[in-house]
């Protein structure tokens, strides 16, 4: 069975609580993003959580000249921008799909209104977004990793995901040019792991 949004939100939840569940079910969305569609366009404000059930996106920040990737979503992780939404700015980034997204949505008024239904919820969005922090911060330290680090970091979290994701995306994430791909580092993007 496929891992959902509402699965994912109840392993925040207290032990042998089920019937949280009931609450959360009708509160959910599902939608598809196309591929080379958004999920969060650059100014906009983002107002859900984002659960994708299948599919890869990434993340590129604006840069001078051209975007550059800063991070990707996958298969039962969350996608979005969760600094943004408590103080009601707008992202200065955006997420596209790199294939087809079949995502689950719960708006934040939605989780404002669930809280006020059962005090659990409270606790649970709470312990969610400090998940949604720690992940933030894992990001921007990633940042400072060498390139040889990043892709062994890639390979040991998601080898499945690198074989989906195009090549062109991979090197400016690993801070490598395609021009200097093969002379600066053979064993990345010669590795069968990637491309076989």
């Amino acid at each position: 069975m496929m891992y959902t949004l509402e699965k994912f939100i109840l392993e925040f939840a207290p032990a042998g609580d089920c019937t949280l569940e009931n609450f959360i079910r009708p509160f959910i969305s599902r939608n598809v993003i196309k591929q080379g569609g958004f999920l969060l366009r650059a100014t906009d404000i983002c107002e859900q959580l984002t659960f994708i059930n299948q599919g890869i996106c990434c993340r590129f920040n604006r840069g001078t000249g051209r975007d550059y990737v800063t991070g990707c979503y996958y298969d039962g992780e969350l996608a979005g921008d969760y600094d943004g939404f408590t103080p009601y700015r707008p992202v200065h980034y955006y997420i596209r799909a790199i294939e087809d997204l079949y995502v689950e949505q719960l708006s934040f008024s939605a989780i404002a209104m669930l809280t006020g239904l059962d005090p659990a919820f409270e606790q649970i969005f709470k312990t969610l977004a400090e998940y949604s922090y720690c992940k933030s911060i894992a990001r921007a330290v990633s940042f400072q990793h060498t390139p040889d680090a990043k892709y062994l970091n890639l390979v040991e979290q998601r080898a499945d995901g690198i074989k989906r994701r195009p090549r062109s995306l991979i090197g400016p994430y690993l801070g490598i040019h395609a021009k200097d791909s093969d002379k600066a580092h053979p064993r990345l993007f010669h590795d069968s792991i990637i491309w076989s």
